[in-house]
């Protein structure tokens, strides 16, 4: 707990992401606003995550989603809000923190890997090269939510 609670103290020096518990009592579940990064189809468009901390946090990651169902990304499960990243996965370490993944997801929305899809026919688009097509997509997607 005290590791969350340093974290908590760092994240709020942040003037690039908000990222906070959901009450100031509970450290086990946290919400995060990320901004669709520019130059992407997610310009333009605000992002909840959820972020639930396991009790063996920080040598077991966090559990990481979109809070929006129905998002448009190759690795994020488009009904349930699923993110297909290493770190959240086999690849984390207890040196990363709740900062770092967050910001590691931002990346995501501007460096999608098509070679963990969790959404299909995203992941056909891009394994084909058809950015256009992906793109297009993506904001029609984006489009239809607001």
């Amino acid at each position: 707990m005290s590791r969350l609670i340093k974290e908590y103290k760092t994240i709020n020096a942040q003037d690039d992401i908000l990222l906070f518990p959901e009450t100031a009592d509970n450290l086990n579940n946290w919400t995060a606003m990320i901004t669709g990064p520019p130059n992407t189809p997610y310009e333009g468009h605000d992002f909840k995550l959820y972020i639930s901390i396991p009790d063996a946090y920080p040598n077991s990651p966090p559990m990481v989603k979109f809070h929006r169902e129905a998002m448009p990304h190759v690795n994020v499960n488009y009904e349930t809000g699923e993110i297909c990243l290493d770190i959240l996965k086999g690849e984390w370490s207890p040196v990363y923190n709740l900062l770092y993944t967050v910001q590691s997801i931002e990346r995501l929305l501007s460096e999608p890997n098509a070679d963990s899809p969790l959404n299909l026919e995203l992941g056909i688009l891009m394994r084909e090269g058809d950015k256009t097509a992906y793109d297009s997509l993506v904001r029609y997607y984006l489009q239809r939510q607001k």
